[in-house]
């Protein structure tokens, strides 16, 4: 997989889906040799959480978004 920034920044990211517990994992690498991981967890039919992470080299956390989506009927 394949993700475009308009300010023309990319990346890579190769994904694993967990059944058991609904969820699927990305992890990508960043600039400067950085990585990322980016996780959706469905926690039931209408539910679907989500975080992304962003690290530099030594592990210290630069980025973290949070959210959740809920369908509406």
């Amino acid at each position: 997989n394949w993700f475009f920034h308009e300010s023309g920044f990319y990346w890579e990211a190769s994904g694993t889906w967990d059944e058991t517990s609904q969820t699927l994992t990305f992890t990508y690498g960043l600039p400067g040799d950085g990585k990322g991981m980016l996780t959706f967890r469905f926690t039931d039919e209408t539910t679907l959480l989500f975080s992304m992470i962003g690290k530099d080299p030594r592990g210290e956390v630069v980025y973290r978004s949070e959210g959740k989506a809920v369908r509406q009927k």
